[in-house]
């Protein structure tokens, strides 16, 4: 029973000697653990209080080869934590805070093994020599091995790099992401990259961000990184913006020139102004690291019958788009299909309103529903969102709105008609847009009825600055106050041309024959569409009989035969 206990007393005195230690000195290290198991304290024991003879000295028993193959094993641990007190140490002498260089230490496993494994390896060839002395092997290799570490870290500036990394405001946990790219080289090349990163705009707040997101960086010397930058110059890219994009991917740094110039000339074949490739790739700068998903969006675009020339509009208005897989599309467009909706509807469509590709399915479909109950026939709804594909995003009931067109003596028998001229009418606000419009025209004597059934889109038109400059522009023909309300009634849409580019030109084409305007007044009350004809395809033609007309002209209906005739 004596052997029993002789292992426990012995386990006891050793577990409060050498290999019982603690990570960290003080209390700032990791918890303290022990590096044996009892099994193998417990047979280093027995080994060295088994009685030898003199010939047994110097050979090892098979208790104490089993108990120095344990040993052999758990000697990198050993060192551990003398390893670790040492390099933190070494960085409190170097001026480094001792939070952040328990920090580092502390992600620093992979860097910490690679300095040991020299010593390491001299450590394993000694405790492999079977005469070696066992009682005072471990506590000399372990202070070898620390001094090793040591030394090993100095010639590779480790305490240099992390006062550097330190001052740069690089986080604790990054340094360890950064040391293996910088570790052979020392601080100089850090140094030479970091004016670099400077010197094309980087903010010195922001150089720490762009270390840790691409330590690879360290790679790279400047010049071969400066044609990248000047790419990026050229396509609009400032300090101040050329500092954010990089600041956000550095890696496109590393891309050649040539690369880039391909990414940007493929972004302007498409439709992409320079502008919003400025845009595009600051918002989404792997844009020019890959491109092969915006290749991809662009070939299903053109598979579903997107014109080419209509695509860059339609990202640039729709940037998100980038985000989506191509095929995650495939449910709106089998949508827009399903409502009659051709190619060019489709084409048309998103480039009108790309903001539709972002919606649900089940939402356009509410709609969609809605305006088959109101009267919109279901062949005819591609066409409906066509002109106005707002229409599928309203949110709210339509039912108020179709409910005052009713008010105003619409029937419901013309109100699929009514929508798909004017869409836009379900989203106009009633009170705000509607109201004011339709009071305006029923001052005049307008039949409102009447504007809704030819040309609905009136209602829409604000007062003051769409309808009370053509009114005006009207009026100063000579046309009285009692004709101008049965004038708009017959023809709404003259309320809806542009002065400058229609009304002013039709004027002085007929004043240029010679007419007056009192003449012109008394031919628009008999025919009001004729300010809205074309000079190219209707006015010049007749001119002829337009001069051979006016001097029999005596308020007979000639004149609105002659382009009547031609309509």
């Amino acid at each position: 029973m004596a052997v029993p206990r002789l292992l426990d007393s012995s386990c006891a005195a050793l577990a409060n000697g050498v290999f019982q230690r603690s990570f960290f000195r003080r209390s700032r290290g990791i918890a303290a653990c022990s590096f044996r198991s009892r099994y193998s304290l417990a047979a280093a024991a027995a080994a060295a209080a088994a009685p030898k003879s003199k010939k047994e000295r110097n050979v090892p028993t098979l208790l104490e080869i089993e108990a120095l193959a344990v040993e052999e094993s758990q000697s990198p641990r050993l060192e551990r934590g003398q390893v670790v007190n040492a390099l933190l140490a070494l960085l409190e002498r170097h001026g480094i805070p001792s939070r952040y260089a328990f920090e580092v230490l502390r992600h620093a496993d992979k860097i910490i093994s690679g300095l040991q494994e020299e010593q390491e390896d001299a450590t394993l060839s000694d405790t492999h020599d079977p005469r070696s002395n066992l009682s005072s092997q471990a506590p000399r290799a372990a202070e070898s091995g620390v001094s090793t570490v040591l030394a090993r870290a100095e010639e590779k500036n480790f305490s240099k790099l992390v006062s550097y990394f330190h001052k740069l405001g690089i986080k604790a946990s990054d340094v360890s992401k950064v040391m293996p790219f910088v570790l052979e080289s020392g601080v100089e090349p850090v140094d030479t990259m970091v004016e670099f990163l400077q010197g094309v705009g980087v903010k010195y707040n922001s150089l720490a961000r762009v270390i840790a997101a691409w330590p690879k960086i360290f790679h790279h010397h400047p010049n071969d990184l400066a044609p990248a930058v000047v790419v990026l110059n050229r396509l609009g890219f400032t300090s101040m913006s050329l500092s954010s994009l990089v600041a956000r991917a550095p890696q496109l740094l590393s891309r050649s020139a040539d690369d880039l110039t391909q990414c940007v000339t493929y972004m302007a074949s498409i439709g992409l102004s320079r502008r919003d490739t400025e845009r595009l790739v600051n918002r989404y700068p792997s844009v020019l690291m890959d491109g092969e998903k915006l290749k991809s969006l662009v070939t299903y675009l053109e598979s579903i019958g997107v014109r080419q020339t209509s695509i860059g509009r339609i990202i640039s208005r729709k940037l998100s788009l980038l985000e989506t897989d191509a095929q995650g599309l495939a449910p709106l467009v089998d949508f827009l299909k399903s409502t009659n909706a051709t190619a060019d509807d489709i084409n048309k469509i998103l480039y009108l309103y790309p903001g539709l590709l972002g919606y649900s399915h089940e939402a356009l479909c509410r709609v969609v529903s809605s305006l088959e109950n109101l009267g919109v026939p279901p062949l005819l709804m591609g066409k409906l969102l066509r002109r106005h594909p707002r229409l599928l995003t309203i949110k709210h009931d339509m039912q108020e709105r179709v409910e005052f067109l009713f008010s105003l003596g619409l029937v419901r028998k013309d109100l699929g008609k009514v929508l798909f001229k004017a869409p836009q009418l379900m989203t106009l606000h009633i009170k705000d847009n509607m109201i004011p419009t339709v009071r305006f025209l029923a001052s005049l004597g307008v039949d409102v009825v009447r504007v809704m059934r030819s040309k609905p889109m009136v209602l829409g038109l604000n007062v003051e600055t769409k309808i009370r400059p053509n009114l005006k522009f009207i009026q100063n023909l000579g046309i009285d106050s009692e004709s101008i309300g049965k004038v708009l009634s017959r023809c709404p849409h003259l309320l809806t041309l542009s002065i400058n580019k229609k009304l002013q030109p039709t004027v002085c084409f007929f004043l240029e024959l010679g007419f007056q305007r009192k003449e012109i007044a008394d031919m628009v009350k008999r025919l009001p569409s004729l300010l809205g004809f074309s000079i190219a395809t209707l006015l010049v033609p007749n001119s002829s009989a337009t001069a051979s007309t006016r001097g029999s002209y005596a308020g007979s209906s000639v004149w609105g035969n002659t382009f009547t005739n031609r309509v």
